[in-house]
């Protein structure tokens, strides 16, 4: 997969992807709590937006909405992040411990 920056761009990430996915057992529930964009997260804790994604992207139990690449109407690949109160204060304890 070629990379820009060492990073995976988004079109080669989901280039095949498909909105399959199986929660394990400790966020079962978690469909019952409410879910933040990234930017109430950056707001609230003083970080930019673009970290808190970066921070949450592959996290457990962040809602991933997924766009393809459309190339045939020229539209880029979209991913729509939606981070629960549990998994955000489960990544704030995580972070917390850590010595800047």
């Amino acid at each position: 997969m070629p990379s820009v920056g060492g990073r995976v761009s988004l079109q080669n990430r989901f280039k095949k992807s498909t909105l399959v996915t199986v929660a394990p057992k400790h966020i079962a529930g978690i469909h019952d709590e409410r879910h933040y964009p990234p930017s109430y997260w950056a707001d609230k804790w003083g970080l930019s937006e673009n970290f808190i994604r970066q921070l949450f992207v592959d996290e457990p139990g962040v809602m991933k909405i997924v766009r393809p690449e459309d190339l045939k109407n020229r539209k880029r690949a979209y991913i729509t992040l939606r981070i629960p109160e549990s998994v955000a204060a489960r990544v704030h304890e995580r972070l917390h411990g850590k010595v800047a």
